[in-house]
């Protein structure tokens, strides 16, 4: 059986495919915990009030600080960096907004998120925690953790 690809069509199909590709972002997570994402919300407004968005869901992404584990939690301090479209974290640490606390109830390991991890968190704004840095008392976020995406240092960009 002899199969017939027209020369002309063939590398404009592929040509077109490779295009149709290469423009779409992609993520770490599923459609279904990138769909529980709610829009419009940046970090940089939940920063200023964390109250003021408490259940509300968001993907932000960081460097880790430190991490500690509790008896009924494991708290992961991120210091928030901006995401590229493939939600990854970008390698310049001036851009950020501010720190994060991130919680997750079920054991974590903090040896398997040593500091300066770069991450990527989906989660549910649950409060506010006051932190104190050098002299000052700083209010951040508190995230509870949906999903967590750990990048390795090849994946990591400027």
């Amino acid at each position: 059986m002899k199969y017939f690809f027209p020369a002309k069509i063939f590398p404009v199909t592929f040509l077109g495919l490779l295009m149709g590709c290469a423009g779409v972002p992609s993520s770490p997570f599923g459609d279904i915990l990138e769909g529980q994402v709610t829009p419009q919300v940046l970090f940089s407004q939940v920063a200023q009030d964390p109250q003021g968005y408490l259940g509300k869901v968001l993907k932000v992404g960081g460097e880790v600080l430190s991490a500690k584990r509790f008896p009924d939690r494991t708290e992961i301090m991120v210091l928030q960096i901006p995401l590229n479209e493939d939600s990854v974290p970008a390698s310049d640490r001036t851009r950020s907004m501010g720190r994060f606390l991130a919680t997750q109830e079920a054991f974590l390991d903090p040896a398997t998120i040593p500091s300066k991890t770069r991450l990527t968190i989906i989660g549910e704004i649950t409060g506010q925690t006051t932190v104190r840095v050098d002299e000052d008392d700083q209010i951040y976020p508190v995230l509870a953790i949906k999903a967590l995406h750990v990048w390795p240092v090849s994946w990591q960009t400027s």
